[in-house]
């Protein structure tokens, strides 16, 4: 109902959709297609995006001006790029205090560990397989900014997530009370 809502009262929307994929009922699926293709039929104000993991997820009975777009996962020099600019810019946005080549110093050498720990052994390259998706290789940076390595096991990496984002959380919304009290 918020969405209907939403839909008929805005000039424009930007409607994202996540998860399809977890949908396991047929009769389910068949129903929110049918509400996606009337509710892009009937609103022309909307844009919608809507993502799920390929194999487990494919459009069926949409309109003709349905666009269908596969994201590919990262390959290894991507990768590398990626982390080089990921520590590029982190450490400019955490030491501004540093000249250019101090912080450029840091944030090569952390890259080169970054990168190193994923090509070390059997368990970081399995960790590896799983960071070709940009989110999971932004979240396997933030790991080894804030612990100086990645864990062995995939599980373990989405814990160290899970714990960095709680305590950022936490401590926000202890600043939060804080300025509050002003």
């Amino acid at each position: 109902n918020f969405a209907r809502s939403v839909i008929a009262e805005a000039e424009k929307v930007l409607l994202l959709c996540d998860g399809f994929d977890e949908i396991a009922d047929p009769r389910i699926i068949e129903y929110v297609h049918i509400w996606i293709r009337d509710t892009l039929r009937s609103h022309p104000n909307i844009l919608m995006i809507i993502t799920s993991r390929y194999a487990q997820y494919q459009i069926q009975h949409m309109p003709p001006d349905v666009i269908e777009a596969d994201l590919h996962t990262f390959s290894r020099d991507q990768v590398k790029k990626f982390v080089s600019s990921f520590f590029n810019v982190t450490v400019k946005h955490a030491r501004p205090d540093y000249e250019r080549e101090q912080a450029g110093k840091e944030a090569s050498e952390r890259a080169a560990s970054f990168i190193g720990s994923i090509e070390k052994d059997e368990h970081s390259r399995k960790i590896l397989e799983v960071i070709g998706n940009p989110l999971l290789l932004t979240i396997a940076c933030l790991v080894h900014w804030h612990d100086g390595e990645l864990p062995q096991r995939r599980a373990a990496l989405y814990e160290r997530t899970c714990k960095y984002l709680l305590r950022r959380w936490i401590n926000g919304r202890a600043r939060s009370r804080e300025f509050e009290a002003l």
